[in-house]
């Protein structure tokens, strides 16, 4: 955006929907040229007013379904799979799953690529090793506990976003486990951290850098083409193997 003389008004809605109508409202009001935004919800969202005011939306990272906008996407189901694949091909057979909220696209396709994995080795999902958090440090915190305490615990744990996984973590540490020697851990989304933990953390890393620009670019396009056709750019992750599962190299 900067390359091409705009100027980029940042806003966090924290996943709160009241948040980002408040911020969209402002975009409204300030006639911004564009707006890309990751939606709260993927329905009833309130993009659809900023839409109806001509004002060309890009979502990134999830879906709008009620709405025909330009969307940027990483192929979630494809790196929890290669994740849950990587734990299971280490001989780990109870893999915890530490998702995000149900109605969140993103949650879904990880728990999808996370049953996938379970599916392709011929092992029947536990329940109980499934738990679905806010995609917050608290979250992940909690519903690591909850799995940790079963009488059969896993010995692998897959955490589905970033702070998810730091909560997951900090659980670890507190319950003085050892990582990887009593549960292993991968993460999805590779932060700069990773490296500074002891053990570095196994890692889904998601394009972050193309999946801005790639927004940034389809914005851009759809300022000078309003009425081209709508496009969908969906891009690949990659697992990045360090000690946290017991291996440094895939």
């Amino acid at each position: 955006a900067y390359e091409r003389d705009y100027t980029v008004l940042l806003c966090n809605s924290d996943e709160n929907p009241l948040k980002e109508r408040l911020y969209l409202d402002i975009m409204i009001s300030e006639r911004v040229a564009g707006v890309i935004v990751t939606p709260a919800r993927e329905t009833n969202n309130y993009s659809q007013v900023v839409v109806k005011a001509g004002i060309p939306v890009v979502a990134v990272d999830r879906r709008m379904l009620d709405l025909k906008v330009d969307t940027v996407v990483v192929d979630s189901t494809e790196g929890a799979y290669r994740a849950v694949e990587h734990l299971l091909r280490l001989g780990h057979r109870r893999i915890a799953f530490i998702g995000g909220p149900p109605e969140v696209m993103t949650a879904q396709e990880r728990k999808e690529g996370y049953l996938a994995a379970l599916r392709q080795f011929g092992i029947p999902p536990d329940p109980a090793l499934i738990r679905t958090t806010d995609y917050k440090l608290e979250g992940g915190y909690r519903a690591t506990s909850e799995v940790l305490e079963l009488d059969h615990p896993p010995t692998a744990i897959f955490a589905a976003n970033n702070l998810t996984t730091l909560g997951a973590l900090n659980c670890i540490h507190e319950k003085d486990l050892r990582i990887p020697g009593d549960v292993a851990i991968v993460g999805f989304d590779d932060m700069p951290w990773s490296t500074s933990l002891n053990p570095p953390l196994t890692a889904v890393a998601q394009p972050a850098y193309e999946l801005g620009r790639t927004a940034a670019s389809l914005l851009l396009q759809r300022i000078k083409q309003p009425d081209r056709e709508v496009v969908e750019v969906k891009l690949s992750s990659r697992l990045i193997v360090r000690k946290s599962c017991g291996e440094t190299s895939s």
